[in-house]
C-alpha cells in the first residue's frame, strides 16, 4: 500500500510497514501529491481516508504501474507514486535427516560420526541397530600389534616375529554392544573351530597370558603427531568402553603385549 498526503505543501518521505490478512508485510511509503482533483472520478486502485490517498497494488507489474501511473495524472493527480510489492518469502529450510544409529548411538553416551556415502570407511562399516530393543551390534576392528621379541616357532628354532609376521594384524568381527572386550578376544585367541588360521597368525598373544595384553583406543580428536589414547578394561562391555568416546564410523582398538605399552601414550595418565 503506497500512501499520499493530500497536501501541496508536504514534503519529505517516512517508511511505515502494513500487514495483510495472507500474512504478508507490505512497504509503504508517503510520497508528495502537488495536487490532487477532487472532481477526479474514483479509480479501483485508489481509496481516500481521512485527507490521505491510498493507492492498493496486489502483485502489479511495471506494466501495470505505468499504465496506472498515466491514468492518475490524467485524473489531475500529480506527484510521484509508486507501488509497494510484497516483501520477499523466506526459502523453507529442508529438515535434516535423522540418521538412525548416529541417534541411538547418541542416547547411550557415544559421539558416532558418520562419514559420507561412498567413503571406504562408511561402505565398509557394518554396524546394525535393533530399533525394537535399542540394541547395537557393532561392527569392530581390532588391530594387534607384535611384540619385537624373539619367540619359538613350530619347528623350535628362534625367530623375531617381526619377520615372521606382518606388525599389524587386523581382525573385524562383529560384537553386540552388551559382550566383553575379554570375549572378544577369546574368540580369536582361544581354540574354536573355523579359526586355527586366526589363531597361528596371533600365536603370540594366544600363548601369552591374558592379564598381560592391553588393550587401548585412540582419542579424537587428536593430533597425528603426538596421539593418545584411553586404556580399556577388558572386563567392561563393549557399550561401557565406548560410552563418552569419539569414533568415527566403527570402533577401532590397538591390542598390546605388556612391553609395548609405552608406544601408547595414554590421554589419562595412570597413578
Amino acid at each position: 500500500i503506497v500512501t499520499g498526503v493530500s497536501s501541496a505543501s508536504t514534503s519529505g518521505s517516512a517508511s511505515t510497514k502494513r500487514a495483510r490478512g495472507d500474512g504478508i508485510s507490505y512497504k509503504s511509503e508517503k510520497v508528495k501529491l502537488d495536487s490532487i482533483s477532487t472532481e477526479a472520478p474514483p479509480h479501483p486502485l485508489l481509496r481516500t481516508r481521512k485527507g490521505v490517498v491510498e493507492i492498493l497494488a496486489d502483485g502489479a507489474d511495471d506494466t501495470d504501474f505505468n499504465e496506472q501511473k498515466k491514468s492518475h495524472e490524467s485524473n489531475g493527480i500529480t506527484g510521484g507514486l509508486s507501488f509497494a510489492m510484497p516483501a520477499a518469502k523466506p526459502v523453507p529450510q529442508k529438515k535434516e535427516k535423522i540418521d538412525p544409529l548416529k541417534r541411538q548411538a547418541e542416547l547411550k553416551g557415544i559421539n558416532l560420526l558418520r562419514m559420507p556415502n561412498g567413503m571406504e570407511r562408511r561402505r565398509l562399516n557394518t554396524t546394525k541397530m535393533n530399533k525394537k530393543k535399542g540394541i547395537i551390534t557393532w561392527k569392530i576392528e581390532l588391530c594387534f600389534h607384535q611384540p619385537k621379541v624373539p619367540a619359538e616357532d613350530l619347528n623350535g628354532s628362534s625367530h623375531t616375529l617381526e619377520k615372521s609376521f606382518p606388525k599389524l594384524l587386523k581382525v573385524e568381527s562383529e560384537v553386540s554392544e552388551s559382550s566383553t572386550l575379554s570375549e572378544e578376544l577369546g574368540r580369536h585367541l582361544d581354540v574354536h573351530p573355523g579359526n586355527s588360521t586366526t589363531r597361528s597368525s596371533l600365536r603370540a598373544f594366544a600363548n601369552a597370558s591374558r592379564d598381560s595384553l592391553l588393550m587401548f583406543m585412540k582419542r579424537l580428536p587428536c593430533s597425528s603427531a603426538a596421539p593418545q589414547y584411553f586404556k580399556l578394561d577388558p572386563n567392561a562391555t563393549l557399550m561401557e568402553s565406548l560410552t563418552g568416546k569419539t569414533i568415527i564410523e566403527f570402533p577401532t582398538i590397538d591390542v598390546v603385549m605388556e612391553t609395548e605399552k609405552d608406544c601408547f601414550p595414554l590421554f589419562i595418565k595412570e597413578i
